[in-house]
């Protein structure tokens, strides 16, 4: 069955096509059918990247913004001229619920949860400061260094962080090989 091309263009181009839209009636500075489409593509292209859609959460995971591993340190760079990128991180899971069940303290689960948020991020080519971990978990961010620590000298693996350098407000992007 043939699906009318005004139907079609509803449902795959939606966005892009409001996009299109806009530029034609208030942006007509921006000429050239081949640079507005790709305009609208980017547009499109960004909205799904930064919007992911709340119902692809499991129970006890949230939608958090943080740096991306992309982002290029450069002086005088601040958090607000600092590309944010969305993540998926989980507060509580399964193995959560299980360690609780086997006799885990709430510190050793606590340990658990700071190492994962770090990791969880990075998988998803983002990096975490230790106050984001501190704000999540509603802990100290010195709490929060002292466990990302503990880890690294117990393990020697590298927990990938967005260290922020507060004497001078500079970002600085370094896979924290501090103890």
């Amino acid at each position: 069955m043939n699906v009318p091309i005004m139907i079609e263009n509803k449902v795959t181009n939606s966005l892009r096509g409001s996009v299109l839209n806009l530029l034609n009636r208030d942006y007509q500075f921006i000429v050239g059918e081949k640079i507005q489409d790709m305009f609208a593509q980017d547009i499109v292209d960004l909205v799904n990247t930064c919007y992911k859609e709340p119902w692809k959460l499991d129970v006890g995971q949230m939608l958090w913004y943080g740096a991306s591993v992309d982002e290029k340190p450069d002086y005088g760079k601040n958090s607000s001229k600092t590309c944010l990128t969305p993540c998926i991180l989980t507060l509580i899971n399964k193995d959560d619920l299980e360690m609780k069940k086997n006799g885990y303290s709430n510190k050793e689960i606590l340990q658990v949860k700071i190492i994962r948020l770090f990791y969880e991020a990075y998988e998803q080519l983002v990096l975490l400061t230790h106050s984001d971990a501190a704000f999540l978990l509603h802990i100290s961010t010195g709490t929060v260094g002292k466990v990302v620590n503990a880890y690294m000298r117990e393990t020697g693996k590298i927990v990938p962080i967005l260290k922020i350098h507060l004497q001078t407000q500079l970002f600085h992007y370094v896979l924290n090989f501090f103890v």
